[in-house]
């Protein structure tokens, strides 16, 4: 009897941690990279740094400098240019439902 009464114990302990382990542990799986990948990969995938860019020769200084700059204007409201297309054909036959209609439950209902 005790025997039966700990192995149940102790499967009742061991499936609240296993519980527990999946409830709170983290959702998504780290992805690891594969023993090829790991090593075709340079350094600045694994670990990015800034990359200084050498300016082309036509442009001079104060060229580099300045940055252009655009003018965006905030859209108030709905965009004017919308994509209308044609409205579909009414799926329903009036004119027969109104017959049915009328040799179903007379005229004038």
């Amino acid at each position: 009897m005790w025997k039966s009464f700990f192995l149940k114990v102790l499967r009742f302990v061991a499936l609240t941690l296993l519980i527990v382990q999946v409830t709170f542990s983290s959702a998504l799986a780290q992805e690891t990279l594969s023993p090829e990948a790991a090593t075709n990969q340079s350094p600045e995938a694994i670990t990015p740094s800034k990359i200084e860019r050498a300016a082309p020769d036509n442009l001079n200084a104060d060229q580099i400098t300045a940055a252009p700059k655009r003018d965006r204007k905030k859209a108030s409201g709905v965009s004017v240019s919308r994509l209308t297309f044609p409205q579909p054909p009414n799926p329903y036959d009036a004119e027969a439902i109104d017959k049915f209609d009328e040799q179903l439950y007379g005229a004038g209902s």
